[in-house]
């Protein structure tokens, strides 16, 4: 009910009160005025019937000297009789007439002997007064006047009465009136105060209303339709001044978290930079033939630089995918993945792991779930490494489990359930509702014991809450826990995929040229290379890429993004502009830390053919060359 409305019912008793009070008021009034009239009417009508009928009858008989004949006397006295009937009938009054002893002589409606008798009962109770009220015949309260004619052989109290309820009739049509008049006045007099008070009052808190629902939606109005001069106005004013002051902060917030995501996506690419170097290092001495020469503790440092620097990149991939979240950059990609591989893949990286702490990892996966959906598969594999990982992290010699049930489906979605449960340390009732905020543990102690930032589960909720999921922990301490999150999935036909075997390429021999402008990181990605069969060219910057691939023959140009003075885009644009076709069109992979998906499909964009992040994986980059020499041959046959 709008506020208006409210105010209007809320002067509705006011208005009944106003009424009633009214309408007693003219009641009582009006009763009494009328009551006062007629009694004055009825001392004229008196008047009239024994001074100007009587009277005047009676004078005629006395000046004619008759007054002493019954037959006269009796002629004039019905001649007053008939005068006072008409009257009577005029004037819409009862006359009736008694002899001083009582006896009844006249009634002007009636000449039944025992009407005349009541009347004269009745009436010679009142001699003696003028005005009032008596109980009359059947009842009826009655007001009359009366007036003495004293006279030879006339010797008359005459009565004028008229019947109480003709006078309160009238009251009551006169109250009915007064009180429709003023309910009128008053419903127009209530209607009209309220359209005033709702322009001058509730329109201006309507707009006040609408502009702090913008602002409090973070919608910045330059200007707010109240322009009075009053609280209100000064209200609204400052509600504009509040509201400029926001859009100033929004758009320093805009301002600083473009300059953040800057400074993370060169932060990514400046710590990823130096981590290649350590993790390819590391891996090359892990993969050098004398490393059993060196005594195990040297090993083991090795195998601790090599680990720690894994780790160290999680922790980056982490607070980076959490920025990105929290500066609303999350963007979530809708393609056809198969449920049942995801699951099994995402299993299998985790099963060593497993086992390293004497722990068996098993497998749900029922058949009634639809195996083909449209999804992230990128965003559901991380979410669910990140619970495996945690139930891997507390769990010793236990089980874990992850399963997907169905909930609910129709024609085209599924609603599916996925849980990850361990039987680890579980955690306290009164820590589970703190576990998806951003840097929280369970317990202090947990981060010294365990290690992590406490941003797995932050970066799950919300990449859960992005996909109009729901996401939880059901946990005892002491006795395990399951982590789980449900999504609604869309269902897809399954991806032709054919069946033919791509042909095996020799990989050795290749010649590549390596770009890449920090000399540890070229040193070390052309080591790796040259270990693989590779014959590898370098050059430090994107001016050196586009020299040497106009005049030499390269299979391949692996490109790095951000070098000095051309970066790799340029440098790739350039080498696409070459006259020479073949030059022109020589497959080139970028090698980027920054691997943001509307970046990645700017360097495909820019003529890219494939993309690999630091720090290289050497599998995988091996799996692009293959893939890449393989899409060459067939082009070119």
């Amino acid at each position: 009910m709008r506020l208006y409305q409210k105010y209007f019912l809320t002067m509705l008793p006011i208005i009944l009160i106003c009424v009633g009070s009214l309408g007693f008021w003219s009641f009582t009034h009006s009763r009494n005025a009328l009551y006062e009239s007629e009694e004055e009417n009825m001392k004229l009508l008196l008047n009239e019937a024994v001074h100007h009928i009587i009277s005047s009858r009676y004078d005629l008989l006395e000046q004619a000297g008759l007054t002493d004949i019954p037959a006269f006397v009796e002629s004039y006295q019905e001649e007053v009789f008939n005068e006072l009937d008409n009257l009577a009938t005029v004037t819409k009054r009862r006359y009736f007439v008694i002899a001083q002893d009582g006896t009844p002589i006249y009634c002007s409606d009636s000449k039944d002997p025992k009407v005349l008798s009541q009347w004269s009962e009745l009436a010679q109770s009142l001699k003696g007064q003028n005005f009032g009220t008596f109980q009359a015949q059947n009842d009826i309260n009655t007001l009359y006047a009366s007036a003495v004619f004293n006279k030879t052989n006339w010797n008359w109290v005459v009565f004028v009465s008229r019947p109480e309820e003709e006078v309160t009739q009238q009251v009551s049509i006169i109250q009915l009136v007064t009180i429709g008049v003023s309910l009128i006045s008053i419903l127009l007099m209530g209607g009209l105060l309220t359209l005033v008070t709702r322009r001058l009052l509730i329109q201006p808190i309507n707009h006040l209303q609408k502009a702090a629902s913008h602002i409090s939606q973070q919608e910045p109005i330059d200007r707010i339709d109240v322009t009075s001069n009053d609280e209100l106005g000064d209200l609204a004013r400052d509600m504009e001044g509040m509201s400029k002051a926001i859009k100033n902060k929004i758009e320093e917030v805009q301002v600083a978290n473009k300059a953040k995501s800057m400074f993370l996506a060169h932060m990514s690419h400046e710590l990823r930079s130096p981590l290649n170097s350590i993790l390819g290092y590391a891996d090359l001495a892990l993969g050098n033939k004398d490393i059993q020469a060196l005594p195990k503790e040297t090993q083991n440092y090795i195998k601790t630089i090599s680990s720690s620097g894994n780790h160290l990149m999680d922790l980056i991939g982490d607070i980076l995918d959490f920025s990105k979240i929290e500066a609303g950059e999350l963007v979530l990609e809708k393609s056809a993945m198969s449920l049942a591989e995801l699951v099994e893949e995402t299993s299998s990286m985790m099963v060593l792991a497993a086992r390293e702490k004497n722990n068996s990892l098993d497998v749900t996966f029922p058949d009634n779930v639809h195996r083909w959906v449209l999804g992230d598969s990128v965003r559901l594999r991380q979410i669910l490494m990140n619970f495996l990982s945690n139930a891997v992290k507390f769990t010793t010699d236990g089980t874990i489990t992850l399963s997907v049930a169905l909930k609910s489906e129709d024609e085209f979605t599924q609603r599916l359930r996925f849980e990850v449960s361990d039987q680890g340390i579980g955690i306290p009732k009164s820590k589970q509702s703190s576990l998806f905020s951003a840097f929280s543990q369970a317990d202090v102690s947990t981060t010294r014991n365990y290690g992590g930032t406490g941003l797995g589960l932050a970066i799950n909720k919300q990449l859960v809450l992005a996909m109009d999921g729901e996401i939880g922990v059901d946990s005892e301490e002491d006795k395990g826990s399951t982590f789980w999150f449900e999504v609604t999935l869309d269902k897809t036909k399954a991806l032709y995929r054919p069946q033919a075997e791509v042909p095996e390429h020799d990989l050795t021999n290749l010649n590549l040229l390596l770009v890449e402008d920090i000399k540890v990181n070229q040193i070390m990605a052309k080591a790796l290379l040259e270990k693989s069969g590779q014959s590898v060219d370098t050059a430090d910057n994107g001016f050196q890429a586009v020299e040497k691939a106009s005049k030499n023959d390269y299979d391949i140009i692996l490109m790095d993004i951000h070098m000095p003075e051309m970066d790799g885009v340029e440098a790739t644009k350039q080498i696409r502009a070459l006259s020479d076709s073949t030059k022109s069109t020589i497959p080139i992979v970028a090698l980027t830390a920054d691997i943001e998906t509307s970046n990645l499909k700017e360097y495909v964009a820019c003529g890219m053919n494939a993309t690999c992040a630091k720090p290289l994986n050497m599998d995988d980059l091996l799996k692009t060359l293959k893939r890449l020499i393989h899409e060459r041959s067939a082009n070119a046959a």
